[in-house]
């Protein structure tokens, strides 16, 4: 797996300095922003979908999500209830 990893790098240092030494670097950054962006979105759509159970960290991660979201909507239910007296 590393030597998968070294020619992945290898090879994308080549491309980015052959691309940079034309003087093509605005395309190159337009494309690793564009690239970038699609990889979160599509991200966020697998997570929707229940891709988040591929990982521990990511199904922690939307438990402790869903409990904020459920504190935060009790918490607002409870601010507009009239129980709580200001006392002034």
């Amino acid at each position: 797996m590393a030597a998968a990893g070294a020619l992945l790098a290898a090879l994308t240092l080549d491309l980015v300095a052959g691309t940079v030494a034309k003087g093509d670097f605005p395309p190159l950054a337009a494309g690793c922003i564009g690239g970038g962006l699609l990889f979160i979105g599509l991200n966020n759509i697998v997570n929707d979908f229940g891709g988040f159970l591929r990982k521990a960290s990511t199904t922690m991660y939307h438990l402790r999500k869903q409990e904020y979201r459920k504190f935060r909507q009790i918490l607002s239910l409870a601010k507009r209830t009239d129980v709580f007296w200001v006392v002034g």
